[in-house]
């Protein structure tokens, strides 16, 4: 046997070795700036509507948007900003159901408008023992612990599945005092949300700007320049002032939805 043929073959199987090795290493790098690249095209998205969405509640509360009088939902509006095409839509706080505080009619209401008619029972049922004041408590202190929506889901039986069909309907404390909350509550369920709803229960007249009294959620839909199209959700104070809002995320379309 040739010692040296034994050393050249060992010299190239390492060398085969060290080939396959840094072209899986030239591949990972190459996938994790791809990825990086995605990532940061989601920041930028979601920065742009973010922004956007931003301007569109200053310019709202400004009363410098006009709500779209001549489509069946007197709560839209078109607005253009920075070159950024957006549909916004005002919900006053005043007819979501209020999940502290809303009798058994309207919460029964509330599931069985989302598509849970087989459930709603049992769901309202655990709802009011959810809320209802623990042993110890007077009828003055608050039973549940809830800080955010999403600590409804305490409650048996309200999955993520169940949060996520009723939370863009629903509130946590915010019609305490107001005494046709209920009503106006029922009618905005029936319509899917494509009335805005006075405190007597009656459309608002068609006056142009958005009422911002009581606060209430703004939805703005806002398509990019590379086509995409996201929603960016915001509770809003009477006063403008931006309470909470949710992640922007992708949607099929820049019109809402209507039942």
């Amino acid at each position: 046997m040739n010692p040296r043929g034994g050393q050249r073959g060992l010299a190239l199987a390492m060398l085969l070795w060290f080939v396959a090795a840094l072209a899986l290493l030239v591949a990972g790098v190459m996938g994790l700036s791809k990825q990086d690249m995605l990532t940061v095209r989601l920041y930028h998205a979601q920065a742009q509507v973010n922004s956007t969405a931003q301007g569109v509640v200053r310019l709202i509360t400004a009363g410098s948007v006009k709500r779209d009088t001549s489509a069946e939902a007197s709560i839209e509006g078109w607005v253009e900003l920075a070159g950024f095409t957006g549909r916004v839509r005002f919900i006053p706080s005043r007819v979501f159901v209020d999940l502290l505080n809303a009798d058994q009619i309207l919460l029964e209401e509330l599931f069985n408008s989302v598509g849970l008619q087989a459930r709603a029972q049992p769901l309202v049922e655990s709802i009011l023992k959810w809320r209802a004041p623990s042993e110890g408590q007077n009828s003055r202190e608050s039973g549940p612990v809830a800080f955010v929506m999403e600590d409804v889901m305490a409650a048996e039986g309200v999955s993520r599945l169940v949060y996520e069909k009723i939370k863009w309907f629903s509130c946590l404390g915010c019609n305490r005092s107001q005494p046709n909350a209920g009503n106006a509550a029922s009618l905005f369920l029936s319509s899917s949300g494509a009335e805005y709803i006075d405190n007597d229960g009656g459309a608002v007249d068609t006056a142009e700007r958005f009422d911002m009294r009581g606060g209430g959620r703004v939805d703005v839909r806002v398509k990019l320049p590379d086509g995409k199209i996201y929603q960016r959700s915001m509770w809003v104070l009477g006063n403008g002032n931006v309470d909470r809002s949710w992640t922007p995320f992708e949607v099929s379309s820049i019109e809402f939805q209507r039942g």
